[in-house]
């Protein structure tokens, strides 16, 4: 989990704490990443810096001002703190996903410049562009069928199933591997990326990414797999 991390991330802000003024105010919204315990930065909710006021209700792109005038300072006082880019023209966005896909990213963010900052909600206004999609599942049953391989024996999987909403019930969603990943048990709730769901309903080349601890089964449901329309992204 990512509190792991939590220590040397508060040591980090407490050193930016230290150059700015003690009425500064300076809100930071991001992501840790559990592989690495970097926090990498995508907002500025509220800040005074430069007697610059910014509040959630600041437009996005004058936010996002604010903040890259910081960037230098915040990455150079803390290592494990980074800016995530941000492209707006054409050129900009084929270059960044590129960049993207070529360091084995999941996707990108879409939004709009002219949003505020909205804590808590599910907001229309951003989109999120996965080049390959996650759903958390719920283990519901290991080890099912025989072997092929060389070795024999039983494989090493995991079966796993969502709530449908309309019905309430668990759906199987299909199977992974699960050699070479951190031991699961059934009701465990997994984190799972895949190409696509089939027309039986499947995941498509479905891999475990990781276990969810923060996760509860109830929270795993059929919502997570609506389609988008390719042609309005």
């Amino acid at each position: 989990a990512a509190k792991q991390h939590f220590d040397n991330l508060l040591a980090s802000l407490k050193k930016l704490q230290t150059i700015f003024l003690l009425d500064t105010i300076l809100v930071l919204d991001g992501e840790i990443m559990n592989e690495t315990g970097n926090y990498h930065l995508f907002d500025l909710p509220a800040s005074n810096l430069a007697d610059t006021v910014v509040t959630p209700t600041t437009p996005l792109e004058e936010r996002r001002l604010v903040l890259e005038a910081f960037t230098e300072v915040i990455e150079k006082i803390c290592t494990n703190i980074k800016v995530v880019a941000q492209a707006q023209t054409e050129d900009e966005k084929r270059k960044l996903v590129r960049n993207v896909v070529a360091e084995g990213g999941e996707g990108v963010m879409a939004k709009r410049l002219g949003n505020p900052y909205e804590p808590g909600v599910r907001v229309k206004h951003s989109l999120k562009l996965k080049f390959v999609s996650t759903a958390d599942v719920i283990v519901t049953d290991m080890n099912r069928g025989a072997s092929t391989g060389a070795k024999g024996g039983t494989k090493e999987n995991a079966h796993f199933s969502v709530y449908d909403v309309a019905t309430g019930t668990l759906m199987e969603m299909g199977g992974c591997s699960m050699i070479g990943k951190e031991s699961v048990k059934i009701g465990d709730v997994i984190e799972v990326c895949f190409l696509y769901v089939g027309a039986n309903g499947r995941l498509y080349q479905p891999r475990m990414l990781r276990k969810r601890v923060d996760k509860l089964a109830t929270e795993c449901d059929s919502d997570q797999f609506k389609p988008y329309s390719k042609a309005v992204v």
